[in-house]
């Protein structure tokens, strides 16, 4: 990608995105359906769904049409906040990686374009690891018998944990030191992802849709404020250093959220608006 950015222009970049974007739509649209129409699943399946506290069929919870009471019911819940502000940290985070990371390389660890290109590589292959890895611990923990709430919460705290540690790369100058700790950063963001697990856990079954919403609004709102904080503090200390420590601090937030704010993983239930 830097190699045809630096050869063709970053315009090239956003057409090759968004045509892989179209690309991933038309087989979404076609081969995605609810549980309960998917003619490759079975009924055993879907009472093993069903069981589990999964809403297996949009169509049986009636969803209510949208209403501004719904809103405020479902920002006064304090388990949802917990929700609300690990998402937005585990976005800030990502972010970080999304905006800054290249740049970082380039202008503070004094590597050409083409060498960031392919250092960058590795923290973002290390984060999709972590997702699978994430996603497939919390499940087995839960096949084990392990509480719910602490099977979806192992993966994702330690996950923000090893997020945290972003801030070392600011005591070495050695590339593949550097980009070792981004990539157990990034790792651990991936790994933290399952957060969205716990969203589809707890979102009320007949507003699924608004409080989805709600979480990528906070979701949205870290992405944006992070690139603007990290950019204030670059232009007003010259260095990235605040910077990774924002992050870090960012993703040690959504640690105390999920610890403290985020009691049980179960469904929550709020009175019809």
């Amino acid at each position: 990608m830097d190699r045809g950015a630096a050869r063709h222009g970053w315009h090239t970049i956003f057409f090759i995105g968004g045509a892989l974007g179209l690309l991933f739509a038309v087989f979404w649209f076609k081969l995605y359906s609810e549980p309960g129409e998917n003619k490759w699943i079975n009924e055993a399946e879907l009472a093993y769904l069903r069981d589990g506290g999964a809403v297996t069929e949009l169509a049986q919870t009636k969803p209510e049409k949208f209403k501004w009471t719904t809103v405020r019911q479902l920002l006064g819940n304090r388990q949802l906040w917990g929700i609300y502000v690990a998402k937005f940290s585990l976005s800030s985070t990502l972010f970080f990686f999304f905006t800054w990371f290249p740049n970082y390389l380039v202008h503070e660890k004094h590597m050409d374009l083409i060498r960031a290109g392919l250092w960058a590589m590795l923290p973002f292959t290390a984060a999709m690891l972590g997702i699978i890895l994430g996603g497939f611990w919390s499940d087995a923990m839960s096949r084990r018998g392990i509480d719910h709430s602490v099977a979806r919460k192992i993966p994702i705290v330690l996950g923000m944990l090893l997020c945290s540690i972003l801030f070392a790369a600011n005591y070495t100058s050695v590339p593949i030191v550097v980009v070792g700790i981004m990539s157990l950063s990034f790792f651990g963001q991936g790994m933290a992802g399952g957060l969205d697990s716990m969203v589809a856990d707890m979102a009320p079954a007949n507003h699924i849709g608004t409080t989805v919403g709600l979480c990528q609004f906070f979701a949205n709102f870290g992405g944006a404020v992070t690139p603007l904080v990290i950019g204030f503090i670059i232009q007003g200390t010259g260095s990235y250093s605040g910077g990774l420590l924002y992050v870090s601090a960012a993703a040690l937030l959504g640690v105390l959220a999920i610890l403290l704010i985020v009691r049980r993983v179960d469904r929550v239930h709020i009175a019809s608006a």
